[in-house]
């Protein structure tokens, strides 16, 4: 479970990919999982390794990353460092059922421990560039995308990227890989394609130690979005909901979503997707019969 790749670096497995740095004043935790059990086999690793967890840092504020931080904290009595505007999320974890359900108070069926964290304290709010870390020194790269304010650390020739790289494991069982933001997502997968790292750590699936597999993962996920918008502006030869679009995507897909987490969640890759086109200028929408509706943006004859 614990895996060492560099002199001081080290990742702890199992559901998550959960990083230690260690540094002359303890051990640095990047993200702590989905709950209080990753939290503990990430107290248990670092006590093999006989030194203190003293600090955590968080790549983005979705709960099965940041699940673990409030009994960490109580445990130890860690710093918590969270990025720019995922901090809110931390301090108030019904941020995300919230804005998932529309920004109305979410329903029993999104207030599952996947979608709702313990709230926790953030000591630190992290802003791109070099970070000291008890006495650590590490990079922190914006990759938004996936979240707002999603980052990525960097220390050793190791990379943790969070969310922003989905192995080919998760684009096999969720055909819409969750983004609020494609466009960024998409620049975020050309920055990790021209990064340079001996190991990168995504948030889950296996390491990539080759610019190989790391490439084939990037072209893997570019492509799925970049085929999810195609897919999104083809149904739109006619007005439809949100909704109705998810429902013609995932039917096209041969996917079925389980319960109400696993809609909200699909659903918003495809809002992702409308405002994409929209940027761009593909589609329109507009309010007919008291619905919200999407349509293709038809150009004049030329």
């Amino acid at each position: 479970m614990l895996q060492q790749l560099s002199q001081r670096v080290y990742v702890v497995g199992g559901g998550s990919n959960k990083g230690l740095i260690a540094g002359p004043k303890g051990l640095i935790a990047v993200d702590t999982g989905l709950d209080d059990s990753h939290a503990r086999r990430l107290l248990k690793a670092a006590e093999e390794l006989g030194r203190p967890l003293t600090a955590v840092l968080t790549t983005h504020a979705h709960a099965d990353h940041f699940g673990g931080h409030a009994w960490l904290a109580r445990r130890t009595g860690c710093r918590i460092y969270a990025p720019a505007g995922e901090d809110a999320v931390l301090r108030h974890p019904v941020l995300e059922p919230f804005s998932l359900y529309g920004g109305a108070l979410p329903p029993a069926g999104l207030r599952g421990k996947f979608l709702l964290a313990p709230p926790c304290p953030v000591h630190e709010v992290v802003q791109p560039g070099p970070l000291e870390v008890e006495g650590i020194r590490i990079e922190a790269v914006p990759l938004p995308g996936h979240s707002l304010g999603q980052m990525g650390y960097r220390v050793d020739e190791v990379f943790f990227v969070g969310d922003a790289l989905f192995p080919s494991e998760a684009l096999q069982k969720y055909y819409a890989p969750y983004c609020v933001d494609l466009d960024e997502t998409l620049r975020s997968l050309e920055h990790l394609a021209g990064s340079r790292a001996a190991t990168y750590v995504p948030g889950h699936g296996p390491l990539f130690c080759d610019s190989e597999s790391l490439a084939a993962a990037v072209a893997a996920h570019r492509q799925r979005l970049e085929e999810l918008r195609s897919r999104v502006l083809a149904c739109l030869s006619a007005p439809l909901t949100a909704d109705q679009v998810l429902a013609a995507v995932l039917a096209e897909a041969g996917e079925h979503l389980p319960d109400a987490a696993g809609f909200v969640l699909a659903r918003a890759p495809i809002l992702a997707c409308l405002t994409s086109l929209h940027r761009a200028g593909l589609v329109e929408e507009r309010v007919e019969e008291n619905a919200w509706r999407w349509a293709r943006k038809m150009t004049p004859a030329g």
